[in-house]
């Protein structure tokens, strides 16, 4: 056997250290070009933004910038400190620990996207600077929350981590008001002061896997909780919704809806997707059992699976009214429907054994149980309101401002007229007066009489009040 000299291996192991030195520092200077080139880009663009974060940047830690490659190309991301010792945290004061970074993004011009990433930890010992956390990879043992705002357009995303999978929230959860963070300080009791907002997250359907906003994994990363994938409103509205018996204009407000890009709605209106649960929604125009209600929803009497929606006669051909109602406000009342539609369904689901029906409407699981006691008819669609009223009013009306301006609501805020316009399937309601108490001395007695206004001039299809219609008048 020839012998191998301590003089060889020496040699052999330094050659191997060398090589890999090689490798590592190449590595590096690759990384430094790339941090370079969006340190130069933003030195230049900066001044074209006027964010709220850019104002309190204390100190960007270029060295420490993290570089990574995947899907979407190359990202680079750039811890930094705020002035003045200033915190972030929710309204809630909820979220704690956190860290902040500037993410640069190339778009297809060879130019960036600037996107503001704001990480909270629920471990107090968490290192912002480990480049083993970057976009396309969160760490295994990662328990907090992600906020993405993509600086140009103001659009943003909120993401939930547990042990480094990305949480899905539950329907009801993803429908509730946007989170919004705020600049301050915390005090010595453990309280907040805030002093400046941030910015407002949406906590809908999600940015898709190739928008920078769907961080950790490039858009992927596991899910530990439950919900259904949202898909388009062409793909969902089909068979399983039958519309023939329907008017013309609001047939033409179901096509209408077909096409929208809004997400909120869209698990709802699944449930009757031809490809999804066997559930039948039955559309028609004709009488209902009470003259002031727009329509009524209600299960098929000895059927599981069968829901009827009527939209009554008197309010789409405006008997009595100098003119029908106008589009808006039979979308308006069609979406708030679909809502007790989708509930009906998954209180059916859950006594025919699915218990998946009920977990994100425990609320209705409890009217239901109170329901079964008393007997009392009124109690299940009491309740259907107030889960509305507290969760979905923003979801109607963002699918109400896209079906009339044909714009998707990327802001996570729709706009006043269709907030007031979402609480008209509410009028009258137990709920609705709790909010809005018809008392001149109450805070909210203003915003009671706007609503008001707006729900009857869209309703009537005409002037009322001070109100003029902007949507369009169906045709007797």
């Amino acid at each position: 056997m020839k012998k191998i000299t301590i003089t060889k291996v020496f040699l052999f192991f330094s050659l191997i250290l060398i090589t890999t030195n090689c490798a590592t520092e190449e590595i590096g200077s690759e990384d430094a070009k790339a941090s370079a080139k969006a340190k130069d880009w933003f030195d230049n663009n900066k001044s074209n933004y006027s964010e709220t974060v850019l104002k309190f940047v204390n100190e960007m830690q270029w060295e420490n910038s993290i570089v990574s490659n995947g899907e979407i190309g190359e990202v680079i991301e750039v811890p930094f400190t705020l002035t003045d010792n200033l915190s972030t945290t929710n309204k809630e004061a909820d979220v704690f620990n956190d860290h902040h970074r500037l993410m640069f993004v190339k778009d297809k011009n060879e130019e960036f996207k600037l996107f503001y990433v704001q990480i909270f930890s629920n471990d107090k010992n968490y290192d912002i600077l480990d480049a083993h956390y970057n976009y396309y990879n969160i760490k295994d043992n990662f328990d907090g929350e992600i906020y993405v705002q993509e600086l140009s357009t103001k659009t943003g995303n909120r993401l939930e981590f547990r042990n480094g999978s990305r949480r899905t929230s539950s329907l009801t959860a993803k429908m509730r008001e946007q989170a919004c963070l705020y600049y301050g300080y915390w005090n010595g009791d453990g309280s907040f002061t805030p002093l400046y907002e941030v910015a407002c997250y949406g906590g809908g359907g999600g940015p898709s896997e190739d928008d920078p906003r769907a961080y950790g994994g490039g858009g992927g990363g596991g899910s530990s909780s439950g919900g259904n994938v949202p898909k388009t409103v062409s793909e969902i509205i089909v068979e399983h919704i039958n519309g023939d018996k329907l008017d013309a204009c609001t047939k033409a407000v179901l096509e209408k809806l077909k096409n929208l890009n809004q997400n909120d709605i869209k698990a709802m209106i699944d449930r009757f997707n031809s490809g999804g649960a066997a559930f039948n929604l039955n559309m028609s125009t004709g009488a209902v059992s009470r003259s002031i209600n727009l329509a009524e929803t209600t299960k098929v009497s000895g059927s599981s699976t069968d829901v009827n929606m009527v939209f009554s006669d008197n309010y789409i051909y405006g008997n009595d009214n100098i003119n029908p109602p106008t589009d808006l406000s039979v979308a308006t009342t069609m979406t708030h429907e679909i809502i007790h539609a989708y509930m009906i369904s998954q209180l059916e689901e859950y006594k025919s054994g699915g218990c998946a029906g009920l977990c994100d409407f425990p609320t209705v699981y409890e009217a239901y149980i109170q329901y079964e006691i008393t007997k009392n008819p009124r109690m299940l669609p009491e309740t259907h309101h107030e889960l509305i009223a507290e969760n979905y009013v923003n979801a109607i009306a963002s699918t109400i401002e896209e079906f009339h301006t044909g714009q998707p609501v990327s802001s996570g805020f729709p706009k006043q007229v269709y907030l007031d316009m979402a609480w008209g399937g509410l009028q009258d309601t137990y709920i609705f007066n709790k909010t809005y108490p018809d008392d001149p001395n109450h805070k909210n007695y203003k915003d009671r009489e706007r609503i008001i206004a707006r729900i009857n001039a869209e309703r009537l299809g005409s002037q009322y009040g001070v109100n003029t219609p902007i949507g369009t008048p169906c045709k007797k």
